[in-house]
């Protein structure tokens, strides 16, 4: 059978898609978003990481694999998962939920999921936040605005899955822990097979080397807090609901790095 993959499973997919609808729906960010930009959010945020065999991009390059055949090392896992979500559709009419659009809207909704899809690589997180960032400047809070720019809309949807993809740190110290050493038992499985095969061992992967606290808090410090902060100046309401618990958080994980300090 398939080896069970300890993050990137139905649970992360159900996580993504909940954590989507409760910026949308509580945080307040449909005020921006026509109702169906929202269904294709929710949509992309199911099927987002679909087949995803628990190793990272660079893994699939290196090993020039399939995957990495396909889809030329660019984004490959990210592709990988938005053929397949449309390839599922295609094979099965009870899975193609839809199939009620006409053929302009289809393509749109087509459109809409490959962009936010492919916009949950980390490799373009920085260029990603820094292209949103421009529009925040110029639109301000103005719905009537961002409605108006396509262009604006497009890195608004984006930033909400890839917000929602990264937003274990925003959650419950319960549940936050239990993301972050899920992911991180994901990466040490891949660690391992880079030195049973020789392979130089990706970063973050090797279990004998990785600070785990220490690489919480940087990730949190330097991509989650980051990307909240400039959704945070769309909708305020980002602050309260959100960046309170992450700088909680933060201060939690600050105390184990220093504990694994004096320790070491």
């Amino acid at each position: 059978g398939e080896k069970a993959i300890p993050y990137h499973n139905n649970a992360h997919a159900a996580d993504v898609t909940q954590s989507v609808h409760a910026f949308l729906s509580d945080i307040g960010f449909s005020a921006y978003l026509d109702a169906f930009s929202c269904l294709t959010l929710i949509l992309s945020a199911a099927v987002h990481d679909m087949g995803h065999d628990g190793r990272n991009n660079a893994f699939h390059a290196s090993m020039q694999d399939e995957m990495a055949l396909t889809y030329n090392d660019c984004s490959i896992l990210e592709n990988y998962h938005i053929s397949q979500a449309f390839r599922l559709m295609h094979s099965e009419p009870e899975a193609d939920v839809l199939s009620s659009l006409d053929k302009e809207r289809f393509t749109c909704a087509r459109k809409q999921m490959i962009e936010a899809v492919l916009g949950t690589d980390m490799a373009h997180h920085f260029a990603k936040v820094g292209n949103f960032k421009k529009f925040v400047q110029t639109l301000d809070r103005d719905p009537d605005s961002w409605a108006q720019n396509a262009e604006a809309m497009a890195s608004l949807r984006v930033m909400i899955l890839h917000a929602a993809d990264i937003s274990g740190p925003t959650k419950k110290p319960v549940l936050a822990d239990q993301w972050a050493s899920l992911l991180s038992q994901e990466f040490f499985a891949q660690g391992d097979e880079e030195k049973r095969l020789h392979m130089a061992v990706s970063p973050l992967c090797d279990r004998d080397m990785v600070k785990f606290a220490s690489s919480q808090v940087s990730f949190i410090r330097f991509i989650v807090q980051p990307t909240f902060e400039v959704l945070g100046e769309v909708v305020p309401r980002v602050e309260a609901a959100i960046l309170a618990q992450v700088h909680a958080n933060t201060a939690l994980w600050e105390e184990r790095k220093a504990k694994d300090e004096e320790n070491a």
